[in-house]
C-alpha cells in the first residue's frame, strides 16, 4: 500500500502562478510512482474560496488515483461556516489503512477521536491530519499515544508547519516550504504494518541543481544596502567585487564618499542605488528633491522610492498632487534616464484596513501607481522594486496575495529587489532580518526560482540584501555566496 501525501499548496485565485505547476507536478509524480492513494492533509487552497476549491477538486478528480482528504485552517479563511472546507472532508474507504483526523482548528474533531479510539489493536493505520499533534490538547494527544501503543496506528503524518520533521512534511508551497523546494511524501506500508516514508522533492528548483552559468548569473545580481555604515560597506563591496550597492541616507557628499564610490566602480561595481525619502503630498523641506539631486551627483544608476505615504483611502483624492510632487522632486532623475524603482509597503498591526493602512500594500495598487507614472512622464525607466519581506509580512492581504502572485502579476515591471527574512518572535513579526538561506521558515525563495525559470521574472536585476543592520547584510551576503558556490567567500 503506497500513499502519496499532499499538503500546504495554498493555491490562490490566480492559476497562472507557479503553484499551478507544482500541483501538476505532484499529481503527475504520484502517477509515475504508481501510488495506490492520494492523501490530502489540508491547506491545498490559500483561503478556501469557491474558485480555489473548485480548481483543486477538479484536479484531484481528474487524476487517475483515488484520493482521501481532510481540510486545513486555510480552507475556512473566507467561509468560516466550513461550506468549502467540508468538501475536503473525504474519508478513506474501509479497505484502506488510513484514518484522517480533522484538525483545521488545531484540536481534533471529537468524533474523529472516537474513530481513532475504535481502531483495532495492531491494525497498523496511518494517521493523516493537518495540524501536528504538538498543537493538540493533552487529552487528544493521550488518545493518539494510546493508539500508537496499541499498534492501532503505526505512523503519523501532518503538515501546517511548513517544515520537515518526524511526522511532519514541509509541503508543496514554493513560497513557504522551509528547508527546500516543494515536496510530497510517499508512505508505503511494510509487511509488519509499519510505514516507510520517502520524500520526493520537485527537481530543477534548488541552486544545487543549477548549471555553473546559472549560478554565476544569480550571484552577480546579489548586492546589499549599506544601511548606515556607508564607507565600511563600500570597502567590503570593492574587496569582494559586489556588483550592486544601495546607499541608505544620510549620505555625506564629500571626498571620502566620492573616493569610496570610485574605488568600488574600479573594482567592478555596476549598479549604484540610493534609497530616497518618501513621496508625500507636501514636502516643505524638499527632502525628496534634495536626495534626487544627491543621487545624480553621486552618479547613481537607479534609486528606490516607496509608494506614496498616504493611506489607501486617501490615494484617489491625493493622486494628482502626488504626481505633481513626483515630477517636481524627481525631474533631475527623469531628465537623465536614471532608473526609478517603486517599492511596495506592508500592513502593520492595528493598521491593516483600507482606511488605516498605507497605499501600495496590494498588487493592484502598486501596478496602478507605476503605470500612472509611466504614462504621465512617458518613460519605462520607472518600474517595480519588489520587497519580498513586505509582501510576505502583509496580513491579512498576504493570505490572498502570496509571493508567487507578486512574481506573476508584477514580474513584467520589476527592476529591483529587496531581500530579507521575516521572523516571528513573541507573537510579533519582524522584517529586515538577515536572509542567510533560500528556504527559511517564513520566506522561501522556491517560488522566485520557479518564476525565473518560467520567464515570469527578469533575469538580470539588482537584488539588495536589506537586513536591519550592516552586520546583518554582511552575514547574509557571505552565507548566500557560500550556498551559491563563490569560493572567495568561504
Amino acid at each position: 500500500m503506497k500513499t502519496a501525501i499532499l499538503a500546504d499548496l495554498h493555491l490562490t485565485d490566480d492559476f497562472n502562478t507557479v503553484k499551478s505547476s507544482v500541483l501538476k507536478w505532484a499529481l503527475d509524480t504520484a502517477q509515475q510512482l504508481h501510488v495506490d492513494l492520494l492523501c490530502c492533509i489540508g491547506d491545498l487552497t490559500a483561503q478556501g474560496s469557491d474558485r480555489q476549491t473548485r480548481e483543486v477538486l477538479r484536479q484531484l478528480n481528474s487524476c487517475k488515483i483515488p484520493y482521501c482528504s481532510t481540510p486545513g485552517n486555510a480552507e475556512v479563511r473566507i467561509f468560516r461556516d466550513g461550506r468549502n472546507a467540508n468538501l475536503f472532508d473525504v474519508p478513506a474507504t474501509d479497505d484502506v489503512p488510513v484514518i484522517l483526523i480533522n484538525t483545521l482548528a488545531d484540536e481534533p474533531v471529537a468524533e474523529d477521536l472516537l474513530k481513532l479510539e475504535a481502531l483495532p489493536d495492531n491494525s497498523g493505520f496511518l494517521l493523516a491530519t493537518h495540524s501536528p499533534q504538538h498543537n493538540w490538547s493533552p487529552s487528544a494527544q493521550a488518545v493518539l499515544q494510546n493508539a500508537l501503543r496499541r499498534g492501532a496506528v503505526t505512523a503519523v503524518i501532518a503538515g501546517h508547519s511548513h517544515h520537515d520533521a518526524d511526522g511532519i512534511l514541509r509541503g508543496l508551497d514554493p513560497d513557504k516550504a522551509a528547508g527546500g523546494p516543494p515536496m510530497l511524501a510517499v508512505l508505503e506500508q511494510m509487511p509488519d504494518r509499519s510505514w516507510l516514508r520517502t520524500d520526493v522533492v520537485m527537481p530543477g528548483i534548488d541552486p544545487a541543481d543549477w548549471t555553473a552559468a546559472e549560478l554565476a548569473d544569480f550571484r552577480s545580481n546579489i548586492g546589499f544596502s549599506t544601511m548606515w555604515d556607508l564607507l565600511p560597506a563600500l570597502e567590503f563591496a570593492a574587496l569582494y567585487k559586489v556588483a550592486n550597492v544601495e546607499l541608505r541616507p544620510p549620505v555625506e557628499y564629500n571626498t571620502e564618499t566620492l573616493e569610496a564610490v570610485k574605488k568600488w566602480r574600479e573594482c567592478g561595481g555596476k549598479t549604484l542605488s540610493l534609497h530616497l525619502p518618501d513621496l508625500k503630498p507636501v514636502d516643505p523641506e524638499n527632502k525628496l528633491l534634495e536626495h534626487a539631486l544627491l543621487a545624480h551627483k553621486l552618479g547613481c544608476d537607479r534609486v528606490t522610492l516607496h509608494v506614496p505615504r498616504v493611506t489607501a483611502s486617501e490615494f484617489a483624492n491625493q493622486k494628482e498632487r502626488l504626481l505633481e510632487q513626483f515630477g517636481a522632486s524627481l525631474q533631475v532623475l527623469l531628465a537623465n534616464d536614471i532608473t526609478i524603482g517603486i517599492e511596495n509597503l506592508h500592513t502593520c498591526a492595528g493598521k491593516n484596513t483600507f482606511e488605516t493602512r498605507n497605499f501600495g500594500c496590494t498588487i493592484d495598487e502598486c501596478r496602478e501607481w507605476i503605470l500612472l507614472l509611466r504614462e504621465r512622464f512617458n518613460t519605462d525607466k520607472i518600474g517595480f522594486h519588489l520587497d519580498i519581506g513586505h509582501a510576505r509580512n502583509n496580513a491579512p492581504l498576504s493570505g490572498k496575495e502570496n509571493l508567487s502572485d507578486w512574481y506573476c502579476r508584477m514580474g513584467d515591471l520589476i527592476n529591483g529587489w529587496h531581500l530579507h527574512q521575516v521572523e516571528h518572535k513573541d507573537g510579533e513579526f519582524f522584517n529586515h532580518q538577515p536572509l542567510t538561506g533560500f528556504y527559511g521558515k517564513l520566506i522561501s525563495l522556491g517560488g522566485m526560482f520557479m518564476a525565473l525559470r518560467a520567464g515570469q521574472l527578469p533575469g538580470s536585476t539588482p537584488m539588495f540584501l536589506e537586513a536591519r543592520t550592516w552586520e546583518g547584510n554582511v552575514k547574509a551576503y557571505t552565507a548566500l555566496m557560500r550556498i551559491l558556490g563563490d569560493v572567495k567567500q568561504k
